[in-house]
């Protein structure tokens, strides 16, 4: 009698390299300058510079981008341990994105609280009496 346990469903399409991968994803620069010419009505020219925000990084565009859920990405991190920790950093990459382009004023401040409650550990923080 075979005692050896098979496993059921599909084998993982889990890699090493998506460790590398999900941190170099989320290593975005949260924004860039773009130069902007502007006129007066003496038709005087000048050039400014306008910061500009970048798209914010999210798991289900990297699921996508390597052809998987974030329901994979989320079981990876349960059975190896390195991609769990790459998997935190890119959180953190993330938040750190969010962050920088909220406090720069680059999105709306609704869009901010929103995002930051739902994307990352940021909560109200409840004052006790």
């Amino acid at each position: 009698m075979d005692t050896k346990i098979k496993k059921r469903g599909r084998p993982t399409k889990y890699k090493e390299e998506y460790c590398d991968g999900i941190v170099e994803f989320f290593s975005k620069e949260p924004y860039y300058e773009r130069e902007v010419t502007n006129r007066n009505k003496k038709g005087e020219e000048w050039t400014t510079y306008k910061e500009v925000a970048n798209d914010l990084p999210f798991l289900s565009q990297y699921a996508h981008s390597i052809g998987v859920t974030t329901f994979s990405l989320g079981e990876w991190c349960k059975h190896y341990p390195d991609f769990s920790i790459a998997y935190k950093k890119a959180k953190e990459l993330q938040k750190a994105f969010l962050i920088t382009n909220a406090l720069r004023g680059l999105y709306q401040v609704a869009f901010s609280i929103f995002t930051a409650k739902n994307i990352t550990d940021m909560r109200d923080k409840e004052e006790e009496s």
